[in-house]
């Protein structure tokens, strides 16, 4: 499986339905996977990128070296509608296992470890709402959208994509 490594951008707030967002981008800047966020799963990633590490993420981390073991790497592997799933690898003492988590609480485990986070290619560029940033980018939806209602959000969260910039994130900017 080809793998693109992401980062961090910040938590945005979806216009649309008030719902926090977490912004991936990949280290292009050019591909956004943004991911929606309950208030508790932001309120955990905001405290670990705030340097509070008082998150449950970081006690998985503190259990898996405790038994001997690291997170190697965070990757988000699968959609099911709008939510994204990942993969936890985690190698053991004697062997290596992978584990399923829902792409929030994984990625809030990356960076309490601060370890890789990254996402398989092919379910990133076929995502619904992964934008592709173009440089000069003005044009309309290249995709010629489905002519639903859907377009509409999908205009939108793409104009919230490409506007975005780090100033947008305040202090839960990296």
């Amino acid at each position: 499986m080809s793998k693109i490594t992401m980062r961090v951008a910040g938590i945005a707030v979806d216009p649309a339905s008030g719902q926090p967002i977490l912004v991936l981008k990949d280290d292009s800047g050019k591909l956004n996977l943004p991911i929606w966020l309950s208030i508790v799963e932001a309120n955990a990633v905001a405290a670990i990128l705030s340097g509070d590490g008082s998150a449950p993420h970081t006690l998985i981390g503190d259990v898996v070296r405790a038994m001997g073991g690291r997170i190697k790497a965070v990757v988000i592997d699968e959609a099911d509608g709008d939510s994204f799933y990942a993969t936890v690898e985690v190698a053991g003492p004697t062997d290596e296992v992978a584990v399923k988590a829902e792409a929030a609480d994984a990625v809030a485990l990356a960076l309490s470890e601060e370890i890789p986070i990254e996402a398989a290619s092919d379910l990133l560029l076929s995502a619904k709402f992964v934008h592709e940033t173009k440089q000069g980018d003005e044009g309309g939806d290249e995709g010629g959208g489905d002519g639903g209602g859907e377009s509409s959000l999908s205009d939108k969260m793409r104009e919230l994509l490409e506007d975005l910039s780090p100033d947008d994130f305040g202090k839960y900017r990296m």
